[in-house]
């Protein structure tokens, strides 16, 4: 598959990053999320 990526997303929506005090990570970053995209689609990957 390449590389997959950790896509990080505050957990304080809205905050200033400064502000924000944790993350929630999600396996992610383009090519995993083309890849996973395409196979909900039915398209081997």
């Amino acid at each position: 598959m390449g590389r997959a990526l950790l896509d990080l997303y505050s957990n304080d929506v809205g905050a200033p990053f400064h502000d924000v005090k944790s993350f929630a990570a999600y396996v992610g970053g383009c090519p995993t999320n083309i890849s996973v995209g395409a196979r909900r689609l039915g398209l081997p990957v």
